[in-house]
């Protein structure tokens, strides 16, 4: 998946598929709301020579190559892929607030 913005996801990312007023969800194959993992990558073009604006969607937590899910054109149109934070960082979070 190219991205038109940089990302900052990393090899342990969990990211939710969903939508703004602006950018709507239109897939034909993710649910908006459903949970993916992501996982960085080089792009394939050399005009977008960034790693931080292309990754991997997986079905499952541990990224096996039978998890990706792939796409064939117009099953990923637009929408946004948010960063769901893990419920130990939440913790830790919560903790360092006390």
């Amino acid at each position: 998946i190219y991205t038109l913005q940089p990302h900052n996801f990393t090899s342990e990312s969990v990211v939710v598929f969903s939508e703004t007023n602006e950018i709507p969800a239109k897939s034909s194959k993710l649910k908006v709301g459903q949970m993916y993992y992501a996982l960085p990558c080089d792009p394939w073009s050399v005009e977008e020579s960034s790693p931080d604006l292309a990754f991997r969607l997986y079905s499952s937590r541990d990224r096996k190559p039978e998890d990706l899910i792939t796409f064939k054109s117009g099953e990923l149109t637009s929408g946004i892929f948010r960063l769901q934070e893990r419920d130990e960082i939440k913790i830790m979070h919560g903790v360092m607030n006390l």
